[in-house]
């Protein structure tokens, strides 16, 4: 009974509970410790699936990547197959109809001039000779188209640019086709000032003037009139700098194209092909050799036309002096 009456008043001493500072305090730091860890563990858990996410959409991106490299590789493939494929086709369309239908001619009126010599008249004689020779001439023409253009496919043709005055490169394009156009009473006018120059490929800004004034005399009818005209341009490049260029323009008076014809006229996979006015033949490489020969140069090809009423094929290259010299609009 005494031992009770001792013990009551311990339990109610204040000295066995910790005063209410020092238990809040330990309360507190317990509960700051265990929340610091909880956060911390969070985080650290945070941290580590964030990096684990981030790795896996790095790994993701990455095949994403290879994957679009290889469709753009297979997609470059198989058009580069495709144009391999109508490149071969245009040869073989050349060799076994362009080129033998001029070679038959060129035969039958051979062995016409062999076997009735005598029983023609001067004149009919005359008139198998002019046209022996345009026959002859005109294949000449094919054979060159051709041996220009395989070349250029084999990558055979070397590049060399180099400041060229437009005038002399016209002059003795014309010198060529003038007799062709004289055929035809057609009149050609160069309004090229002899101030004018580029820079270019002489060569090949040569093989460009000569397919482009063929074709306009080709598709040009009697006592027609063709003009070569140039202007200096700037155009402007991808930085939004300018580049002084000279603009070279021939036009005719012809037959016209049609605009559903005009895309075809540039790609190597249409079979579109016209005769002239005076049935002239031709492969339709040439004006696929000048826009690769002007873009080889840095320029690019236009044509405008209307039926009936005459062509524009316009090319641009660099104005010399400003092959390397650009500036801010």
């Amino acid at each position: 009974m005494q031992q009770t009456i001792l013990l009551k008043p311990l339990l109610l001493s204040s000295s066995f509970w910790p005063n209410d500072d020092e238990y809040f305090t330990d309360t507190f730091s317990f509960v700051m410790i265990a929340l610091v860890f909880f956060i911390s563990s969070f985080g650290i858990i945070f941290y580590i699936r964030f990096r684990e996410k981030g790795r896996i959409n790095r790994r993701l991106e990455k095949e994403i990547l290879i994957k679009e490299k290889s469709e753009e590789a297979l997609r470059v493939s198989e058009a580069k197959f495709r144009e391999t494929n109508a490149t071969k086709d245009k040869f073989f369309s050349i060799l076994s109809h362009d080129l033998k239908s001029p070679f038959a001619a060129i035969m039958g009126m051979a062995e016409l001039l062999e076997k009735e010599y005598k029983q023609l008249s001067e004149q009919d004689r005359l008139t198998l000779v002019q046209e022996l020779g345009n026959a002859t001439r005109n294949t000449y023409g094919l054979l060159q188209e051709l041996l220009i253009w395989s070349q250029s496919q084999r990558g055979l043709l070397d590049f060399n640019p180099r400041v060229v005055n437009l005038l002399a490169i016209c002059s003795d394009t014309l010198e060529v086709l003038g007799p062709a156009a004289a055929n035809k009473s057609i009149d050609i006018n160069c309004f090229i000032d002899n101030e004018v120059f580029v820079f270019a490929d002489s060569k090949m800004l040569s093989t460009i003037l000569r397919n482009l004034l063929t074709n306009a005399v080709k598709f040009t009818p009697q006592n027609g009139e063709i003009k070569i005209q140039c202007q200096k341009i700037s155009v402007e490049q991808s930085d939004g700098l300018s580049k002084p260029m000279v603009s070279i323009s021939v036009i005719d008076n012809g037959v016209g194209i049609s605009q559903e014809y005009i895309d075809k006229l540039l790609k190597i996979d249409d079979n579109y092909r016209r005769y002239g006015t005076e049935k002239e033949s031709g492969t339709g490489l040439g004006l696929i050799i000048c826009q690769e020969f002007v873009g080889k140069n840095g320029g690019i090809i236009s044509i405008e036309s209307e039926v009936d009423k005459g062509s524009s094929f316009s090319f641009t290259v660099p104005e010399a002096g400003g092959e390397g010299m650009r500036y801010k609009v």
